[in-house]
């Protein structure tokens, strides 16, 4: 009877310490994106040539409704804007480089 006891208790003090973790862990991360919320990266590789060559074999670039040219986006600095504005954190036509 006090071993079933014991087992019992330890297995309420285990689940309420792993209770108290993942509210912490899940508090952490919530306060982590309330601080970074709409702040520009930094450190951020992009690899453009990547991402152009994705665009460029995309068969739905017959469908894109304008195209820029590429004297037009380096008038307008376009890679910088994209710098600038990019939230995400998964980026399709990309790959993982570190920084050189």
């Amino acid at each position: 009877m006090n071993i079933l006891i014991i087992i019992l208790l330890i297995i309420v003090i285990f689940f309420l310490i792993n209770n108290t973790i993942l509210k912490k862990k899940a508090e952490k991360s919530k306060q982590e994106f309330i601080d970074n919320w709409g702040v520009p990266k930094k450190d951020e590789y992009y690899n453009f040539h990547a991402i152009n060559r994705y665009f460029k074999n995309n068969q739905h670039r017959s469908e894109a409704f304008q195209i820029i040219s590429d004297k037009t986006k380096i008038d307008l600095d376009l890679e910088d804007v994209f710098k600038y504005i990019d939230r995400t954190s998964s980026k399709v036509g990309q790959h993982y480089q570190p920084h050189p």
